[in-house]
């Protein structure tokens, strides 16, 4: 008896121990990379924010429940607004981080959001206040035209800010994860993370993302879902040394 009370005890510190060290593991990434798989939580809600305004269809004011459709379309809008202010609060308490570098992030992600929200904020204004009064007065064939243009260039001038979101992609990973080049180079093969970090944000990028780690290509992937292929191609395949293998590899010459 005595002696299988050791063997639990044994057992129980060893346990306790591969708590302690896994809790130790995920605590030493640093705060780049702990940034980075919050940004992909924000890409995530940002790619729920798209898919709702994607399922909401087109809008065509000959349906004959074509004021049914604008009103399912104007609480898609609500829906897809909810979903970014979500993806905000993924990366808001970075907003005061001590990091000019993580703050530069931050108000590059931010810039897109907060314009989509812009967006649809006016989009709803317009079908609230004009585009279903409207139809419930019939209006005439020549004003609807007109209505209709406007209703196309909304969804064209969302999709435009969103193409955005992939160059503020590229800007977060070189403000955040790549080295900036010596002097006398002209471009950079490391990156700023450690090895430790890029796997954490690998095992991120596939626990989120699973489809944006693959090889095969896809066509008409989400814009959020574009900015972690590339991204995840940056890290894993595109020639950059960690900082602690550049370190390495430097000691080795």
């Amino acid at each position: 008896m005595e002696q299988e009370g050791t063997i639990m005890k044994k057992l129980i510190a060893l346990s306790l121990g591969f708590v302690l060290l896994s809790a130790l593991c995920q605590a030493e990434i640093s705060q780049e990379a702990q940034f980075i798989k919050d940004y992909l939580q924000s890409l995530k809600f940002a790619e729920s924010s798209i898919g709702i305004m994607v399922s909401a269809g087109q809008f065509d004011p000959s349906d004959t429940n074509a004021i049914d459709t604008a009103d399912t379309i104007l609480e898609k809008m609500t829906a897809s607004k909810e979903e970014l202010l979500q993806a905000k609060n993924c990366l808001q308490k970075y907003a005061a981080s001590g990091s000019d570098r993580i703050k530069n992030a931050v108000g590059f992600v931010f810039r897109v959001y907060d314009r989509v929200i812009l967006l649809l904020d006016r989009d709803a204004a317009f079908y609230n206040d004009r585009l279903i009064p409207s139809m419930k007065k019939n209006i005439k064939a020549a004003g609807m035209a007109q209505m209709m243009k406007k209703v196309d260039q909304m969804q064209r001038d969302r999709d435009q800010v969103w193409q955005t979101l992939l160059g503020a992609n590229k800007r977060i990973f070189f403000e955040l994860v790549a080295a900036e080049p010596a002097p006398g180079e002209e471009k950079s093969d490391r990156l700023r993370i450690s090895a430790a970090d890029r796997d954490a944000i690998i095992q991120e990028m596939t626990a989120v993302f699973p489809g944006s780690t693959g090889t095969e290509e896809k066509q008409a992937r989400p814009y959020p879902e574009q900015c972690v292929s590339l991204m995840y191609k940056m890290i894993s395949s595109m020639g950059y040394k960690a900082s602690d293998e550049a370190a390495d590899a430097v000691k080795a010459n």
